[in-house]
């Protein structure tokens, strides 16, 4: 097995991280385990996390393996993949560490198509404050009002 290359990318309209593996032998690999995590390069923190298992690939093929959940917004940076994959209960195992970068336009253009948006509550907080300058120009207007009826008797 290869790892060809790693990439931030789009599956139906939902942002991952891909990590494209390569089948190289004319088998069929079954029981096909990955557990892969990103990092930011020279951390060991945990970014996303992906493990799956009971896969098959077929021989001499290449897949996307996706990472992550597709909910979250591409923040741009330099990461790094790790990722061990095994095959026939452990028989085979193949460890990859791969860095990668995510350039700025790629994840502004991968998050403004993508169907998982940050929401934005800037309008509520706008209408808030309206609905508050209201409320207090008619305390004002009525304090004022009874104060007037209050001097005229």
């Amino acid at each position: 097995m290869k790892l060809l290359q790693v990439k931030a990318q789009q599956i139906n309209y939902r942002n991952y991280v891909t990590a494209q593996l390569e089948n190289t032998e004319p088998v069929i690999m079954h029981g096909l385990k990955v557990k892969s995590y990103v990092t930011k390069v020279g951390s060991s923190k945990k970014l996303l996390t992906t493990d799956k298992e009971n896969m098959a690939m077929a021989p001499n093929s290449n897949f996307n393996f996706a990472l992550g959940d597709g909910k979250k917004p591409l923040q741009a940076g330099k990461y790094t993949l790790h990722l061990t994959a095994t095959s026939d209960k452990g028989k085979y195992k193949w460890n990859f560490t791969k860095n990668f970068t995510i350039s700025q336009d790629k994840a502004k253009s991968l998050n403004k198509t993508s169907v998982e948006k940050t929401k934005s509550y800037f309008w509520w907080f706008v209408g808030l404050g309206v609905l508050i300058v209201i409320l207090l120009g008619l305390v004002i207007w009525l304090l004022i009002k009874n104060r007037r009826q209050n001097n005229d008797q």
